[in-house]
C-alpha cells in the first residue's frame, strides 16, 4: 500500500484499491492472518507485535493524508483490517453485496490500524462506535453498511459488482476534476471523559 501511494503521489492522479478476488466473488480482505501472528504473540506477548501494530496504523494513515484521492472498491467480505483499510480511503464505492465489519472483539482482540478512531469520527458518539464495535456488527449489504457507519451517504454503491472498478476510478478522477485538497491530521478527537467512560463500562458488564 505504501508502494502504491507512493507511485500515485508521483505518477498518478489517483489511486483505487480493488480486489480481484473480489471481482470473482472473494474477499475484498478478511484481516490479519491470525495464525502467521499467532507464534510471535506467544514467543513475545504483545510487546513482540508493537511494530507490526505500528506500521499498519502508519500504513492507513498515509493512505488517509495521501496527496492523491484514494477510493476503496468494495465487494465481498471486508473484515479486520480490511475494514480499517475503507475506512482511511477518501472515499468508498461498495457493490451491493458487500459485507463489511470490525470484528475482532469475536476472537478477543481490539482493532488495532485505527478502526476505533475512526468510528468515533464517523458517529460523533462514543457509546454508538462502541456498541458497534463491541458487537462486532457486519453489514449484510453495501446499504446497510451505510447504516452503520463503515461508509458514508455521499460513498457509492454499486448494484452490478462487474462496474465497481470502473465506478471506484470515475469516483477518484471526479474527485480530482472537483481539486482534490489533502485531508490534514486532526489536532484532537473528542473520546469523552469519566462519565462516558462510566456508561461504556457498564454496558459491558450488562452485556457479560
Amino acid at each position: 500500500i505504501k508502494k502504491a501511494i507512493a507511485e500515485a503521489e508521483k505518477n498518478y492522479k489517483g489511486l483505487v484499491i480493488w480486489s480481484a478476488d473480489a471481482a470473482a466473488g472473494g474477499a475484498f480482505s478478511a484481516g490479519a492472518d491470525l495464525k502467521e501472528m499467532l507464534p510471535v504473540f506467544m514467543s513475545g506477548g504483545a510487546k513482540a507485535i508493537e511494530t507490526v501494530v505500528a506500521s499498519l496504523q502508519q500504513t492507513f494513515q498515509s493512505l488517509k493524508y495521501a496527496n492523491v484521492p484514494v477510493v476503496a472498491a468494495v465487494s465481498g467480505l471486508a473484515l479486520g483490517g480490511g475494514c480499517e483499510m475503507l475506512l482511511h480511503a477518501a472515499k468508498r464505492v461498495a457493490s451491493l453485496e458487500s459485507y463489511i465489519g470490525l470484528v475482532e472483539v469475536g476472537v478477543g482482540l481490539l482493532p488495532a490500524g485505527g478502526g476505533t478512531k475512526e468510528m468515533l469520527i464517523r458517529t460523533g458518539n462514543p457509546q454508538t462506535a462502541f456498541e458497534t464495535i463491541g458487537f462486532a456488527k457486519v453489514s449484510t449489504s453495501g446499504v446497510e453498511a451505510r447504516k452503520i457507519g463503515y461508509t458514508r451517504d455521499v460513498d457509492g454503491i454499486t448494484m452490478n459488482r462487474d462496474r465497481l472498478l470502473a465506478d471506484a476510478k470515475a469516483v477518484a478522477l471526479d474527485r480530482v476534476r472537483a481539486g482534490y485538497v489533502p485531508r490534514q491530521p486532526a489536532s484532537a478527537i473528542k473520546v469523552g471523559g469519566p462519565d462516558v467512560f462510566a456508561t461504556l463500562s457498564l454496558g459491558v458488564h450488562l452485556a457479560l
